[in-house]
């Protein structure tokens, strides 16, 4: 099998506007949040879209600068549509936000997306799609911006370059964004952690078994309808 990471970046330092943010979202579709420190397992996803799903899970992961990493349940969460409306929600959290948001999309490791969105409401995507449908998700892709890099956002040359980079660009944009804030290992003695993890959907993996995370600072939101 090969790689597979979703890992949304939303420009901004201050966790707490992150989660008022996301919580607008979630709440806007109906799923309201639930205490902090609740769990769920493997059982309460089911197949079927998002919008069909009973929770809705989000992990906030502090960057060491201007980016806030955010990962979700179901994976495809900030990359479908609320129904029917016409752009991806990841246009809908920049909007609700304020902010820049992208989200960098690594499937089996032969196929990647970078979907940007502003607060305006745009939308970019470069890269192309694991099949020969040439869409992410219900958003088409060009064939002319098969190249993966970002388009839109106006963001710092190194972030620039990593997103170029294609498959590998999922590491190296991470590792700019946490800019050597965690270890390379850390967690319990009985669990340890890497932060290779987080770039392969690790946090993710962790939400959907019910296990804490065990990430300085994460802040972790369960969504129910």
């Amino acid at each position: 099998m090969g790689e597979w990471s979703t890992i949304t970046y939303l420009r901004t330092a201050d966790l707490d506007h992150a989660e008022r943010a996301v919580t607008a979202l979630c709440t806007g579709e109906g799923y309201a949040p639930l205490p902090p420190g609740t769990s769920a397992g493997r059982d309460t996803w089911l197949p079927g879209p998002t919008h069909v799903q009973p929770l809705w899970t989000t992990a906030l992961v502090p960057g060491a600068g201007e980016w806030t990493m955010i990962m979700t349940l179901p994976h495809e969460l900030l990359g479908t549509r609320r129904p029917g409306s016409d752009r991806p929600r990841l246009v809908d959290l920049a909007v609700v936000a304020g902010c820049d948001a992208f989200t960098f999309d690594l499937f089996d490791g032969t196929a990647w997306v970078l979907a940007e969105a502003n607060p305006r409401g745009e939308m970019a995507l470069s890269g192309f799609p694991l099949d020969d449908e040439w869409q992410y998700f219900e958003e088409p892709l060009s064939e002319d911006n098969a190249d993966v890099g970002f388009r839109l956002l106006d963001v710092r040359e190194p972030l620039r370059q990593a997103g170029r980079r294609g498959q590998m660009s999922f590491i190296d944009i991470g590792e700019l964004v946490v800019g050597g804030r965690y270890p390379d290992e850390f967690g319990p003695a009985d669990r340890p952690w890497s932060r290779d993890w987080l770039w392969y959907n690790g946090v993710q993996a962790e939400l959907q078994d019910g296990r804490d995370i065990p990430v300085p600072g994460v802040r972790v939101r369960l969504f129910a309808r």
